[in-house]
C-alpha cells in the first residue's frame, strides 16, 4: 500500500522513475488494490512516495464540497468493527482500524482555483508529459525492427530504475521458479506480417551471481534455453536467431523465464530486428 505526494509525469533532473513531485500542479496517488494478488513487502518507495505498508486494506474515502478526506482502513479485524450509525455516517464505528503512518491517518485534498488560462496550460503540459511516458511503455518501431523497453514487461520484479554498479536504466527481472516473479511477457503487435525472412532477437541485459538459467519465447517458439552469458553487475547485449515465422501479424508474446531456484536475469529493453541482407 502506497501513498504519494502530489506528482507529475517528469523526466527531468529530480524526477524518479518518470515522476517528480509538484504541490501546485501534481496528482496524489492514494495506493494499490488488495484483493486478486498475493501481498507484497513495500520496498519500492521513491523519492515522491508519502507513506507505505504491506498489509490487508480498503479505502475510505470522505467527498465534502471544500475537501476530500482519505483513509486507509485495514480490515484483518473485520468481525470485530461496530456497525456505522445511520444519524452520524462520516462517523468512525467501533474497533476501525485506520492506518496512521508517519504524517497522520487522513490525507486531506482541497481543491485549488487556477485562472483559465494556467489551468490550460497546466493540462496541456500535463498531458504531453503523459504522453512522453506512455510512449516509453509502448514497444515502439526502429530502423529495422522494433524496441520493446522493459517498462512494456509484466509479471517480473519491476520496472524500476537499478544503478548498483552498472549505468542507471530502468530495468525488469525474473527470479527463481518458486518466486511469483519467474516469468516476465511483452505483448508487440504488428499491423502488418513482418519481413519474410529470418531475424536477430537483441537484449541487453545483466544476471546474477550465481547464474541463472533462463528460457526465451516468442508465441510458445522456443528461441533460447540454457545458462545465459550476459555479464555479473553491468550491462551487456547478446543476440539470438529468430527463426523466419516466428512473428506473425497482431498480437505477439515474448515471454522470459527463470528455470533455476538460484539467481535472477534482468533486461532493460528487447530488440527485435530484421537486418537488410
Amino acid at each position: 500500500m502506497k501513498r504519494t505526494w502530489a506528482i507529475r509525469p517528469s523526466t527531468e533532473e529530480g524526477s524518479d522513475e518518470g515522476f517528480i513531485r509538484d504541490d501546485s500542479r501534481g496528482t496524489v496517488y492514494v495506493g494499490e488494490g488488495t484483493w486478486g494478488a498475493p501481498r507484497k513487502e513495500n520496498d519500492g518507495d521513491k523519492g515522491w512516495t508519502r507513506a507505505s505498508g504491506s498489509f490487508n486494506q480498503v479505502k475510505w474515502v470522505i467527498v465534502r464540497t471544500d475537501r476530500i478526506e482519505v483513509r486507509s482502513v485495514k480490515f484483518d479485524n473485520a468481525d470485530e468493527v461496530g456497525t456505522v450509525k445511520d444519524n452520524a455516517p462520516f462517523e468512525p464505528p467501533a474497533n476501525i482500524d485506520v492506518w496512521s503512518p508517519p504524517g497522520g491517518p487522513v490525507i486531506t485534498l482541497k481543491p485549488q482555483a487556477l485562472p483559465d488560462a494556467a489551468a490550460l496550460k497546466h493540462l496541456q503540459g500535463y498531458q504531453r508529459e503523459r504522453l512522453k511516458l506512455l510512449a516509453s511503455w509502448l514497444p515502439s518501431k526502429i530502423a529495422d525492427g522494433w524496441r520493446i523497453g522493459a517498462d512494456a514487461f509484466g509479471g517480473a520484479e519491476g520496472p524500476k530504475r537499478y544503478r548498483y554498479h552498472c549505468e542507471p536504466r530502468i530495468a525488469a527481472w525474473v527470479r527463481g521458479v518458486q518466486t511469483d516473479v519467474s516469468t516476465m511477457s511483452a505483448e508487440l503487435s504488428l499491423d502488418s506480417p513482418p519481413p519474410d525472412r529470418n531475424g536477430i532477437l537483441e537484449i541487453e541485459g545483466q544476471r546474477s551471481q550465481p547464474n541463472a538459467t533462463i528460457q526465451i519465447l516468442i508465441n510458445k517458439v522456443r528461441i533460447f534455453k540454457g545458462p545465459n552469458d550476459f555479464v555479473f553487475e553491468g550491462w551487456s547485449r547478446k543476440t539470438f536467431p529468430l527463426p523466419k515465422g516466428t512473428l506473425r501479424k497482431g498480437k505477439n508474446i515474448i515471454e522470459i523465464r527463470q528455470l533455476g531456484t538460484e539467481g535472477w536475469f534482468m533486461i532493460s529493453e528487447v530488440l527485435v530486428r530484421f537486418p537488410k541482407q
